[in-house]
C-alpha cells in the first residue's frame, strides 16, 4: 500500500462533532464521509413543482442556461449540500474524488448531483469557508428525508490527475464551493 505524504483530513474550525473520514477495511479506496449536522433533503418532486409552478412564457418546453439559472434563484430551488464539517490537505497533483456509498442510492434514493464531486487541492484552506467539503446530493423519492448527524453516507477517494504538456495556467483559487466557474 502507497502511504501518500501531505495528505491528511482534519475537522473545519467550528464543527466539534464532525467525524474524521476512515477506511472501513484495509483494501477499502475510498474514505467514508459523515453528515456534519442533521439535514433534510427535500424530495426532487417538490422541487420540480416548486419550478412548475412558476411561470414562463406561453407554450415554452424549454429554456436557455441562462433562463434556468435565473429560474434556479428565483424559485431558490437547488440540489442539497451535506456539510461534512471537514477539509482534505491534499498535495499538489492529487484530488479527491467524491462519491456516494454505493448502498445509499439503492436505500436512499439520493444520488450525487455533480456525479462525481472534485475537490481540488487549492480547495484546501480558502478565504470562503476553508476547504469545507460538502456533497451535493438530489433525492429521487417522493419524500424529503431527514438525515440525522453522524449519519455514513458519501466516500472519498483520493487520485492523481495530470495536465498537458502545453498547459501553462497561473491563476490561483480566492474562493470557496463553485469559485473557479
Amino acid at each position: 500500500m502507497n502511504i501518500l505524504k501531505d495528505f491528511y483530513f482534519e475537522k473545519i474550525k467550528g464543527y466539534d462533532n464532525a467525524i474524521i473520514p476512515t477506511r472501513g477495511t484495509k483494501d477499502s479506496a475510498g474514505y467514508d464521509f459523515y453528515s456534519s449536522s442533521e439535514i433534510i433533503i427535500p424530495s426532487y418532486h417538490n422541487i420540480k413543482k416548486e419550478q412548475k409552478d412558476h411561470r414562463l412564457p406561453f407554450g415554452s418546453t424549454r429554456i436557455s442556461w441562462d433562463e434556468m439559472e435565473q429560474l434556479t434563484k428565483e424559485t431558490r430551488t437547488k440540489t442539497t449540500l451535506i456539510p461534512t464539517g471537514i477539509k482534505c490537505h491534499l498535495p499538489e497533483g492529487y484530488y479527491l474524488h467524491l462519491s456516494l456509498r454505493s448502498s445509499t442510492p439503492n436505500k436512499h434514493w439520493l444520488v450525487i448531483a455533480n456525479a462525481p464531486g472534485i475537490v481540488d487541492a487549492d480547495y484546501y484552506g480558502n478565504p470562503d469557508n476553508d476547504g469545507h467539503i460538502y456533497f451535493q446530493v438530489i433525492n429521487l423519492s417522493p419524500f424529503d428525508i431527514f438525515m440525522p448527524a453522524g449519519t455514513k453516507f458519501g466516500q472519498g477517494i483520493v487520485l492523481p490527475y495530470c495536465v498537458t504538456e502545453n498547459d501553462n495556467v497561473i491563476t490561483e483559487r480566492v474562493g470557496g464551493f463553485g469559485s473557479t466557474n
